[in-house]
C-alpha cells in the first residue's frame, strides 16, 4: 500500500488544488492511471498513479481549498490492505469536506455536460466556487474560449451582485488571464538566478555592413544631429516588439501591463 499524496508539479508548487477525482473507493487502478486533476499555477494536470491496487477511502474532496504538497489524498494497496491514517498534520486544516452550496445555487464542475473540460482560468473558478456559482452558459472572452475573471464577474452582476463587493473578495482584475502561470514562471526563474550557478553564452554578429550605413547616413546630417551606433539595437528591439506584442509589457504590482507601442 501506498499513499497518493498531493504531488509537486514544479520546484516552486508549495500547494495546488483538487479539481477533480477519476476514481472511487474500491476501484481497480493500474501504474499509469489517470486518479486524479490538480491545478496549479501553471495550469491544470492530470496525476497518475504510481502503482497498482485497490483505491481507498477519498481523504480530500475537489474545492477551491489549496492543498500543502505532500497531503495524503487517498491511498492505493492490494485488496485486504487496511487504508493508511497518517496525514501530515499541517494539512489538518484543509483535508474536510467542503461546506454544501445553497440550495438555489449549482456547483461549480470541472467539466461540461458533453464531458469536455472547461476552459477557465484559475482566478475564475476560485470566484465561481466561492459565490457557488454555475459556469454553464457563460461564454469565455479569453483565448479559444477561457472564461476569465472578467467573464465571472459580469455573470455574478447579472445575477445581481455588485461588481464593488466582487473585487474586495477577490484578486485584483489583470488585462492577462494567464497571470497566475506568469508569476510562477517569475518566481521560478527569480529563484534559479539566486540559488543556482549560471554560465553566459555570447556570440560575434558582423555589424559592418550597418555600420557603414550608419556612416553614410551620418555624412548627411550635421554634427549635433548624427546618430550613435546605439540607435541600431534599438531599431532591431523596436521591430522585434512590433512582430511580437505579448514582449511589449512590464511585470508591476503582480500584474502584466501590456503596451500598445
Amino acid at each position: 500500500m501506498y499513499d497518493f499524496i498531493m504531488p509537486s508539479l514544479g520546484a516552486d508548487m508549495k500547494e495546488g488544488i483538487l479539481v477533480a477525482w477519476r476514481v472511487a473507493p474500491g476501484d481497480r487502478v493500474a501504474h499509469g492511471d489517470i486518479v486524479a486533476e490538480v491545478e496549479t499555477q501553471k495550469g491544470v494536470f492530470e496525476v497518475e498513479a504510481f502503482a497498482s491496487g485497490i483505491v481507498g477511502p477519498l481523504l480530500v474532496q475537489p474545492g477551491p481549498e489549496r492543498i500543502p504538497v505532500g497531503t495524503v489524498l487517498t491511498t492505493i494497496g492490494a485488496p485486504g490492505d487496511t487504508p493508511s491514517t497518517v496525514v501530515p498534520e499541517k494539512s489538518a486544516a484543509v483535508v474536510q469536506q467542503p461546506v454544501p452550496p445553497p440550495a438555489e445555487s449549482q456547483p461549480v464542475s470541472s467539466h461540461q455536460p458533453n464531458g469536455e473540460r472547461l476552459k477557465i482560468s484559475p482566478v475564475a473558478r476560485r470566484l465561481a466556487a466561492e459565490r457557488q456559482l454555475g459556469l454553464a452558459g457563460i461564454s469565455g472572452s479569453g483565448p479559444d474560449g477561457v472564461i476569465t475573471l472578467a467573464d465571472v464577474e459580469q455573470a455574478l452582476a447579472e445575477r445581481g451582485e455588485k461588481s464593488s463587493e466582487i473585487q474586495q473578495e477577490t484578486a485584483p482584475a489583470t488585462t492577462d488571464f494567464q497571470a497566475g502561470m506568469r508569476q510562477a514562471i517569475a518566481a521560478a526563474m527569480s529563484l534559479s538566478n539566486r540559488e543556482i550557478p549560471h554560465y553566459y553564452l555570447a556570440a560575434d554578429i558582423d555589424m559592418s555592413r550597418a555600420l557603414r550605413w550608419l556612416e553614410e547616413r551620418n555624412r548627411q546630417r550635421s554634427i549635433r544631429d548624427r546618430l550613435l551606433p546605439v540607435v541600431l539595437p534599438l531599431k532591431a528591439t523596436a521591430l522585434a516588439l512590433r512582430k511580437v506584442p505579448e514582449l511589449n509589457a512590464h511585470w508591476i504590482d503582480d500584474q502584466l501591463q501590456l503596451r500598445d507601442a
